[in-house]
């Protein structure tokens, strides 16, 4: 009986933290029998860093945390659905926005106290949004959807772009081979003269970001940027060629690789990031875009850069560091002490950042990326 009491109080002890909440680290016992600390079990998908002590963190299982002493203790926020989410936006330590599945928006006017659903107007996945202010937001997931709000998301309209389909040939279509072009695109029995430009197309986007009210860019997959100077009114289609496979006619299904992140330092100097370890800069707002040499074929899912210092995360604990402005990369072999996949990194200011992924993986660095330490997940130490 003595043994069935402990059990008892254990389970209700247990039963009572979970309910209110994660204030304290949880310690988990993994088959070495080393202890690791734990805020969740669910791979995190999106970190948000308004200012260095509020941290807020989601991602599988509608999984929400957030800190707000730096990380030293955690609470679990209760999301009002039971779904995954994908990301999360803050424009100050009050005002957040969290996007999911079927169109879905989370948002907080009091730092994550209370999430309210809010209809987009579309059933699309979201994976992205950014605000640039309490105002004004966009946001962009599958089938090439691009919402934007211009009231604190009382009301979203759906932005449109132009995608120019060209395997073969440069923007102004002089060099494609129609032959080859028609073999791949056209419906039996059609013969089509121009290259097709569509609007919504199926394209993933992957992440938004915006540096004002005016000035914006996406990136998606094979490869996609697009870029605004008018709030999203118009979007323009920029391109790496050097992402470009070169191939012969008779390999024309393989496509640039997949861009998951993109970053601008300012409105001018911009890189983006994603399947094959590609790594892509602009100095001219995105008008040409030049690849950068990194040496694995691992994908890269976060990108940041402050000054001298930038950070890169993707598959299996892939970690690139750069020390003169994002100009060349390297390689940090166990930097961040996990074989894990990492999902998302965010820095509140140059020397103060996050990072998170699988199995609740979080670390945190204070210099600038130069070295990180675990807060939460399973190290390979």
């Amino acid at each position: 009986m003595v043994f069935n009491n402990k059990v008892f109080v254990y389970v209700l002890a247990v039963m009572v933290l979970l309910t209110c909440g994660c204030r304290m680290q949880a310690e988990e016992e993994v088959g070495s029998g080393q202890q690791y600390t734990m805020l969740t079990n669910k791979g995190l998908l999106a970190v948000a860093t308004p200012d260095k002590d509020n941290i807020w963190a989601v991602g599988y299982g509608a999984v929400i945390l957030h800190s707000a002493d730096g990380g030293k203790t955690w609470q679990h926020q209760t999301s009002p659905i039971e779904i995954d989410l994908f990301d999360v936006c803050f424009t100050d330590i009050e005002n957040g926005w969290i996007v999911a599945k079927y169109g879905i928006a989370l948002h907080t006017t009091n730092g994550g106290q209370d999430w309210n659903k809010v209809d987009t107007g579309t059933t699309e996945r979201l994976f992205s949004i950014c605000f640039v202010d309490r105002e004004t937001g966009w946001a962009v997931g599958s089938k090439g959807i691009v919402i934007h709000t211009a009231d604190g998301g009382s009301t979203w309209t759906r932005q449109e772009y132009e995608r120019s389909d060209d395997p073969f040939g440069d923007e102004d279509d002089e060099d494609i081979n129609m032959d080859v072009y028609n073999a791949i695109h056209a419906e039996e029995g059609e013969k089509l003269d121009v290259p097709l430009r569509s609007k919504h197309d199926d394209s993933t986007l992957n992440q938004v970001l915006f540096v004002d009210r005016n000035n914006g860019w996406i990136a998606g997959e094979y490869g996609l940027i697009l870029h605004t100077t008018d709030g999203g009114a118009t979007w323009v289609q920029q391109e790496c060629k050097e992402l470009i496979p070169v191939v012969s006619e008779e390999e024309w299904e393989i496509q640039a690789p997949s861009l998951f992140t993109i970053y601008f330092e300012t409105a001018q100097r911009g890189f983006a990031a994603g399947l094959d370890c590609s790594i892509v800069v602009t100095e001219d707002a995105g008008a040409t875009w030049k690849k950068l040499s990194t040496d694995s074929k691992l994908a890269l899912y976060g990108i940041s850069v402050h000054g001298d210092l930038g950070c890169a995360v993707g598959s299996k604990g892939a970690y690139y560091y750069s020390r003169d402005g994002g100009d060349t990369w390297t390689r940090g072999e166990h930097s961040l002490n996990t074989n894990f996949w990492m999902r998302d990194i965010s820095f509140s200011d140059a020397l103060n950042g996050w990072i998170v992924g699988s199995l609740g993986t979080m670390v945190q660095t204070t210099d600038g990326g130069k070295t990180w330490n675990s807060v939460s997940g399973i190290t390979i130490n």
